[in-house]
């Protein structure tokens, strides 16, 4: 054997040495997750992309829930919170519920929502195949929402199916909130100066 093939046969045995050492291993032992918990780091408000995300797409409104009966109209809640900063105007077939904000008899803002007068009614009794119908619901709650761009005094509720109307006066819950937040835009005058009473 010449110098060569001592060369070509110690490249061969090194070369299948290494390739044994790369082959992967199978093994059944059971490899446990580890899990690493951090504690909770304050992030400056900056750095917060997902509330800023979300802030940006909420103001401050009024969300009412008023009871519809065929006698009357009657408001069982009303919060100022942060709610959607659009409206929403329902169209088409269907009964509605108009809810509109006004500032010194001057309408500010409305919302147009569906009015939940057709419900279906379910028998699951077990005597029989399970059936169902419709029918008209005259005694129901609606909830409305409406950002308030400025500061307003009056909620007037309209019902489409019957024609009622309702007006509720809202100024003390405005002035409870301003009081808290005076400069928001939701505390401001139609000339954007802050409300005095």
């Amino acid at each position: 054997m010449n110098a060569h093939d001592i060369g070509t046969a110690i490249a061969c045995s090194v070369a299948a040495l290494c390739s044994g050492c790369m082959t992967p291993k199978v093994t059944d032992a059971v490899v446990k997750p580890t899990i690493t918990t951090t504690a909770p780091k304050r992030i400056s408000a900056s750095e917060d992309s997902f509330s800023k995300a979300m802030l940006s797409n909420l103001t401050p409104g009024l969300v009412a829930v008023v009871h519809v009966t065929p006698a009357k109209i009657e408001l069982i809640q009303a919060y100022i919170m942060l709610t959607p900063n659009f409206t929403q105007h329902v169209e088409g077939r269907g009964d509605r519920i108009v809810a509109k904000l006004s500032a010194e008899g001057a309408q500010v803002i409305e919302t147009i929502v569906n009015d939940p007068t057709v419900a279906i009614e379910e028998n699951l009794d077990g005597r029989g195949p399970p059936h169902g119908r419709t029918v008209r619901t005259d005694d129901r709650s609606v909830a409305v929402a409406l950002p308030i761009p400025r500061r307003v005094d009056t909620l007037d509720v309209t019902v489409t199916a019957t024609g009622q109307t309702a007006r509720f006066d809202v100024s003390r819950l405005l002035r409870a909130y301003c009081a808290e937040a005076p400069q928001v835009p939701s505390c401001q005058a139609a000339n954007g100066l802050p409300v005095s009473r």
